[in-house]
């Protein structure tokens, strides 16, 4: 039971259209510069945060479906009328841990979060489109030019590789496992994908609808004729069986377990269904509302005045995270998360959670200096100000722990916890999690040119002495065995484990756990650079730019290192693979685990200055200007 309900959580986000977020200024620093690019820093091979296995499928009509340019998911993700032209509106739409945008000058779309259906990495380009809709795992859009679906991710029961072609659409709403969308001829319904509720086969047939929303595993129709809203699909909480007889709807917006609407007359909210959280009790009275989006536990609805106003479960800021005075022009709910979008700038704003990175990863414009991902969230030193900017999972605090009003020279991200130098004096502060004294143990007092996170444990290079302090834990020596009388230029901290290049001679040497012979480097190489992973290490040879790497060799980490490539930097990362930015050219090249797609899903097209490899995930910071952006098992600020 507990497992089922959580995936149906996971999988509840993406449904509908949603607006898009605004990115967290939550960083991108690397190890750079601290660790000598070894953000890695954690030995787990989990993305910390992560749900394993996807979306969970519980987005199942989330956004409602009607953004279409409207202003919420309304039920009606297409928005298009049916007539000949087609004006592109730009668009919001939460998905299951995703989030999609859609930009009006070119009809491009963009997607960021969670990637392990590749509902983000695949998202098409060169192609315009006029709507948009994101389901659970996957996601759907009309194009410009005929108003035919397009559809990508998880093809859980077909629903995208049997999206109908041909057809042209007025309207469109991604659920769960399947989709619905209003022919363009007729504004009659055709769903596709999963059938296990008679969510598909159900539907309702030969009637004219104005808009529809799918859900997890129902989906509501309001019927143009009398503006009366149809569900059909389960029914285990009266999602079907007590929809409102004799009220017309403007809208409507199916969650995984309960369904809202706008009545037409006055604008106010009607819903029904589950109320475990006061989904539906809640929902505010003599208040009128142009659009509304249900998500998994919560609702939020688009007020006639502009702003928003949610209700329901508010276990990450969902609810109360809702910006007060900020007029938008849409609102779209995921599962765990909200977003809408400014009515004066059109630029995302999402609140809520950010495990996935689903409200923080929109596209963002801010230049960092250095970036560090750790095992399930990554952290920035800003160009502009020294400032730091943390993003995604914040179990441990490891994200909204950061100090804030301080400039800083370096930043790290370990497992569960990061840590940074601050500019005014070198002294190291650190956040997060403190099982075993990683964040309280840190020394005070000491400057550092250097910093090194692991997994619990930390290294820092003293400016006096060029010097090793290490704390944390020390099951493994990690800290208690670090050399003294030994100076250092960098130091790169692993699982249990670090090392760190020599003053004396750039070479290599290393303490902890060795039980793969990470702390065995080769001798007689001097190194510009190196970096720890979970159970390897990686360095830059000073004297031709090659890589080479000891220690665990399970998925290729070691072993396949580009031979006769030159890299500027390397980073080892948590998930047994690493990756490095080439000197040639200043493209990221990666290899070892691919289980998340952090070796196969590069960025194309993009020039790097640093990258940092984490787990699960990569970030890097660009070329052109500066700014961060991260793949692999989540998207985070993507162009």
């Amino acid at each position: 039971m507990a497992l089922l309900l959580l995936s149906a959580i996971f999988l509840i986000q993406g449904c509908g259209d949603k607006d898009a977020q605004l990115p967290l200024d939550t960083g991108t620093g690397t190890d750079g510069g601290t660790d000598g690019g070894t953000d890695d820093g954690s030995d787990g091979d989990g993305d910390g945060g992560s749900d394993g296995g996807g979306d969970g499928g519980t987005d199942g009509g989330t956004d409602g479906g009607g953004d279409g340019g409207t202003g919420a998911d309304g039920g009606t993700d297409g928005g298009l009328d049916g007539g000949t032209a087609v004006e592109i509106v730009p668009q919001l739409s939460a998905g299951g841990s995703h989030t999609c945008r859609l930009y009006a000058e070119d009809g491009r779309i963009v997607c960021w979060g969670y990637d392990y259906y590749d509902q983000v990495s695949t998202t098409p380009t060169g192609i315009p489109f006029s709507s948009l809709s994101a389901g659970g795992g996957h996601t759907c859009a009309l194009r410009a030019d005929d108003r035919t679906v397009v559809c990508w991710g998880s093809d859980s029961h077909g629903v995208v590789s049997d999206a109908p072609i041909g057809v042209a659409f007025s309207a469109l709403s991604a659920g769960n496992s399947f989709s619905c969308g209003l022919r363009a001829v007729d504004s009659e319904l055709v769903c596709w994908g999963g059938d296990g509720w008679g969510e598909v086969g159900s539907a309702a047939r030969d009637i004219a609808f104005s808009s529809v929303s799918a859900g997890t595993f129902v989906a509501c129709g309001v019927r143009a004729d009398d503006g009366e809203v149809s569900c059909w699909g389960d029914n285990s909480f009266g999602q079907v069986r007590d929809a409102p007889r004799g009220v017309a709807l403007s809208s409507v917006s199916v969650g995984v377990y309960h369904v809202c609407g706008v009545r037409a007359d006055d604008g106010e909210v009607t819903c029904w269904g589950s109320d475990s959280h006061g989904q539906v009790r809640w929902a505010p009275s003599g208040v009128a509302f142009s659009a509304v989006s249900a998500g998994y536990l919560h609702t939020c609805g688009l007020r006639t005045d502009g702003e928003v106003t949610c209700w329901g479960d508010n276990n990450e800021g969902q609810v109360s995270g809702t910006p007060s005075g900020v007029i938008f022009s849409s609102v779209s709910v995921g599962s765990v998360h909200s977003c809408g979008m400014r009515a004066d700038d059109g630029e995302q704003v999402c609140w809520g959670s950010d495990t996935y990175g689903a409200a923080s990863g929109g596209p963002n414009d801010v230049a960092y200096s250095t970036v560090s991902a750790g095992r399930g969230h990554a952290c920035g030193v800003r160009a502009e100000d020294g400032g730091l900017a943390c993003w995604r999972n914040d179990s441990e605090g490891q994200v909204s722990g950061a100090p804030g009003g301080e400039a800083f020279s370096a930043v790290s991200a370990g497992a569960y916890f990061t840590c940074g130098l601050r500019a005014e004096n070198g002294e190291v502060a650190c956040w997060g999690e403190d099982g075993y004294g990683q964040v309280g143990d840190a020394p005070s007092g000491i400057a550092f040119d250097a910093i090194s996170t692991g997994d619990d444990h930390a290294c820092g290079v003293r400016s006096d002495d060029a010097g090793v302090v290490c704390w944390g834990r020390d099951n493994h020596h990690q800290a208690s065995g670090a050399p003294s009388g030994v100076a250092f230029s960098t130091l790169g901290s692993g699982g249990s484990f670090s090392c760190g290049i020599r003053v004396e001679d750039g070479g290599a040497q290393c303490w902890g756990i060795g039980n793969y012979g990470q702390v065995s480097p080769p001798s007689g190489i001097a190194f510009s650079s190196l970096s720890a992973g979970g159970y390897h290490t990686c360095g830059v040879r000073a004297d031709d730019g090659e890589v080479a790497c000891w220690g665990a060799n399970d998925y290729g980490e070691v072993r396949d290192v580009p031979d006769g490539v030159q890299f500027e930097m390397v980073s080892a990362g948590i998930t047994r693979h690493n990756c490095g930015v080439r000197a040639d050219d200043g493209e990221v090249a990666c290899w070892g685990y691919d289980s998340y797609g952090q070796v196969s899903k590069l960025p194309t097209g993009e020039l790097f200055s640093v990258v940092s490899a984490g787990g699960g995930m990569n970030c890097g910071l660009r070329v052109e200007d500066g700014t961060a952006t991260c793949w692999g098992r989540y998207v985070w600020n993507p162009r």
